[in-house]
């Protein structure tokens, strides 16, 4: 399969490839590495979206993509806080078992109903993921963790709000900003 190449899933690519860089560098210890790369993989995570609307570069794929390169940054970030932070990793528990719980928990719905990543990119997916992952990288960089425990809130919202989306949509679709807006395709597609 061809990828089609431009800038908002060069981007997506780019936060792909830089997982196993962040393992690496939190391995070895090498935080501020670590921590390059993820302001990178957040910065890119947050402009990709606009990019490829401002540019009309927007497509199912680019979302797979996107939805995809955000997975790769969700599961090597627990393995990257506890190299580099254990002490982080067991005073933030909950917190930390909340998001990955809730991801979880929204993947395996969104696979068991459509066979793959849902990729709704909810508007309150969008703000937890800047609140947890600004938070982990201030936790990581040795401030206070009060940003992660508040993205974690959001994280389990935005991810029951993706299980109500998916069990009202009868079929996948990318980019549906909120649960009112799912409403409102059953609704359509209902009256058709």
């Amino acid at each position: 399969m061809r990828i089609p190449l431009n800038i908002p899933n060069a981007l997506s690519l780019a936060r792909i490839a830089a997982a196993p860089m962040m393992l690496l560098a939190a391995w070895h210890g090498h935080r501020l590495a670590f921590l390059w790369l993820a302001v990178f993989c957040m910065g890119s995570d947050i402009i990709d979206g606009k990019i490829a609307r401002w540019l009309g570069q927007t497509s199912d794929f680019g979302a797979r993509l996107d939805s995809w390169a955000d997975l790769t940054m969700i599961a090597s970030g627990p393995f990257c806080a506890w190299w580099l932070k254990p002490e982080l990793v067991r005073t933030e528990a909950i917190a930390l078992g909340a998001v990955m719980g809730s991801y979880a928990l929204a993947i395996i719905v969104g696979y068991a109903k459509f066979g793959r990543l849902t990729s709704y990119h909810t508007r309150a997916a969008t703000l937890s993921a800047y609140f947890v992952g600004a938070g982990a990288i201030m936790g990581i960089a040795g401030g206070t963790p009060w940003l992660f425990r508040l993205g974690a809130l959001l994280v389990a919202y935005a991810e029951i709000e993706e299980v109500a989306i998916s069990g009202t949509l009868r079929e996948w679709r990318a980019n549906v900003p909120s649960f009112a807006h799912a409403l409102a395709i059953r609704r359509d597609d209902s009256g058709a």
